[in-house]
């Protein structure tokens, strides 16, 4: 089955095989690691093969294009010299906008969905912000691994914003869709994508740690949507301690042992094994010879 969102499946004249494994770890080698692609890879090793490793090219669906609205909407609204108005805010966020291709009835929906969700989040935190601060705050760099075949590995990521306080810093993560429980956030149910936001702060802390700029002590994951059921806007703390990133790293270990033996080529994830998911990563695998 091939899936709609991407723009193209491979040519039927390639045929990936367990040839091809040097060129594909030296693209691993270089490339490095994100968080979404370590997601990806417990997700599903072939989500993380086609969307990270080889990088076919999707279509952008409309929350993904919301999501990046109100990210370049932030980003301009917290990094001039200081905080703005509200009218800031919706001023920024209509430009952003405005540079998208979106037309029609999607440009419509979005508008009015960013403008009600600003501002009602506006309203909310109005006046407690931090001055200071760093946003869109990038940071690549290296990490020992525990592996003679690869020691270091590369390890990159793009944090929403960097909230700077005396005792360290805290990282703040913007989510554009539905608020999600703390026990969702924390890996504590069965449903998809259970875990992955607090690895992601988890991973970003090792990242400041490697990079040796800022002692990250918090990471906060701010809803710029408010909950549905009572239009509460939700910010969920953690403390993120070095326990936590010592578990991130052996989960990065794994990973990088398995992409570099190839060892995931002949697994499928455990929704599609079951039957239970509709994976569209392990159909295009199964398409390949």
């Amino acid at each position: 089955i091939t899936p709609d969102i991407f723009l193209q499946k491979l040519p039927e004249t390639t045929h990936l095989s367990v040839a091809d494994t040097d060129y594909l770890k030296e693209l691993f080698v270089e490339q490095g690691l994100s968080v979404t692609a370590l997601n990806n890879y417990l997700t599903c090793p072939w989500n993380f093969f086609y969307s990270n490793l080889i990088r076919i090219p999707k279509i952008p669906n409309k929350h993904m294009v919301f999501g990046t609205i109100i990210h370049r909407a932030l980003n301009s609204f917290f990094g001039g010299k200081e905080v703005g108005t509200k009218e800031t805010l919706l001023s920024s966020f209509k430009e952003a906008l405005e540079r998208t291709a979106l037309s029609g009835a999607a440009y419509t929906e979005i508008e009015e969905r960013g403008v009600e969700a600003l501002t009602g989040w506006f309203d909310e935190y109005e006046g407690i912000w931090t001055k200071e601060t760093l946003n869109e705050y990038r940071v690549n760099s290296v990490v020992e691994l525990p592996l003679e075949e690869l020691p270091q590995l590369r390890v990159r990521g793009d944090l929403d914003k960097l909230e700077i306080y005396p005792d360290g810093v805290t990282v703040v993560d913007y989510k554009t869709g539905a608020p999600k429980s703390r026990n969702h956030l924390l890996g504590n149910t069965k449903a998809k994508g259970s875990g992955n936001y607090f690895r992601q702060l988890v991973f970003y802390k090792m990242l400041l740690d490697a990079e040796g700029k800022h002692v990250m002590k918090r990471g906060l994951i701010d809803y710029i949507q408010p909950k549905k059921t009572n239009g509460k806007y939700v910010t969920e703390m953690f403390d993120i301690t070095g326990v936590e990133v010592d578990s991130v790293m052996k989960e990065i270990t794994q990973m990088t042992k398995e992409v570099l033996s190839m060892s995931f080529w002949d697994t499928r994830c455990d929704e599609y094994k079951k039957g239970k998911g509709d994976c569209e990563y392990c159909s295009l695998r199964d398409l390949m010879q």
